[in-house]
């Protein structure tokens, strides 16, 4: 499975579907983090280009304690997507591959 197919798997499952009690709650998952690299493979930028456009403010991040000179950060999947324009939906066409990847999962047994 590719990083892209992984990311879009975790990225577009907002709620638990497996409660094994009938009492407890739908947990919801833990929101999907990119790390640089993988933000840039998934828009086929530099790593540069996305350390540049946290450093503008251009897509959302969360800053990790710092590792010796280097920042460390984390893109949220949702916040990226939703920060790209254009008239092209990414968010939209990565649902419903998402969509495709399921349902061919669920008909392969």
């Amino acid at each position: 499975m590719s990083l892209l197919e992984q990311v879009i798997k975790a990225g577009h499952t907002p709620m638990r579907t497996d409660v094994s009690c009938a009492h407890e709650r739908p947990r919801e998952m833990p929101v999907a983090l990119l790390t640089v690299a993988e933000a840039a493979e998934i828009l086929r930028v530099s790593d540069g280009t996305i350390r540049n456009w946290i450093t503008a403010g251009s897509i959302p991040y969360v800053q990790l304690p710092p590792v010796g000179q280097r920042k460390q950060y984390r893109i949220p999947l949702q916040g990226l997507l939703a920060s790209l324009e254009g008239n092209y939906d990414l968010r939209g066409a990565l649902q419903e591959q998402n969509a495709r990847m399921r349902e061919a999962n669920l008909t392969e047994d």
